[in-house]
């Protein structure tokens, strides 16, 4: 389905794509690529809206489809590293990997003319106490959100 989205929305998943993606990481060199030249440009304002959509061979569904499954992959997980600091005043902070966890809202497919690049809206949980293992090693998400914007 083809969609018109919020242009802010639009606009702060064009600045993930410019922020996280190989060509925006190498735009120091002397030469520019042409898929940077395209992302620079923006995508089209219309975007392509997926209910599921693979990546790598996994198969990602929003947190929609699933209410209507039996079945859920609507789950997504990050690792970032992160400074870590114990007060304001503390002079040696700590670099160290925090996982987070989300549920995909929206799949929406950017198009910037010369190729596409699926992006995912996530609904991100707390890690404290937003998030529990149960006695099989399964990860489960409970209703604690914490950035609605991202």
């Amino acid at each position: 389905m083809i969609e018109q989205v919020d242009p802010k929305q639009l606009n702060q998943a064009h600045l993930y794509v410019l922020e996280n993606t190989n060509e925006g990481q190498q735009y120091i060199d002397i030469e520019v690529s042409n898929n940077l030249r395209w992302i620079s440009h923006g995508p089209r304002q219309e975007v392509i809206k997926y209910h599921g959509y693979i990546v790598n061979g996994v198969r990602f569904h929003t947190k929609m489809h699933d209410d209507a499954h039996c079945y859920q992959n609507s789950g997504v997980s990050l690792v970032a590293k992160t400074m870590l600091v114990s007060s304001a005043k503390d002079k040696k902070p700590i670099v160290a990997d925090i996982c987070f966890y989300g549920i995909i809202e929206d799949i929406w497919l950017l198009d910037y003319c010369s190729f596409k690049i699926p992006v995912f809206k996530c609904q991100w949980e707390k890690s404290d106490g937003g998030v529990r293992v149960d006695e099989l090693g399964f990860t489960l998400l409970l209703s604690y959100y914490w950035y609605r914007s991202d």
